[in-house]
């Protein structure tokens, strides 16, 4: 199924695994685990990094 070319669809699942980390991020905090919480906030901020780096690369 070629709905949408992947050019498209991979920046869309990668914000939506991102979102998904943010989510683990916040539950981990509130259980009061903060270092797994800082864990999932980093590699949530790197994707998101990453992502931005190749939408604006593709761009350019």
């Amino acid at each position: 199924m070629n709905i949408l070319s992947y050019d498209i669809k991979l920046p869309i699942m990668f914000v939506f695994m991102e979102l998904t980390l943010l989510t683990n991020a916040k539950e981990y905090y509130n259980k009061g685990a903060k270092k797994d919480a800082m864990i999932f906030a980093g590699v949530a901020i790197f994707v998101y990094v990453v992502t931005a780096y190749n939408l604006i690369s593709r761009l350019l």
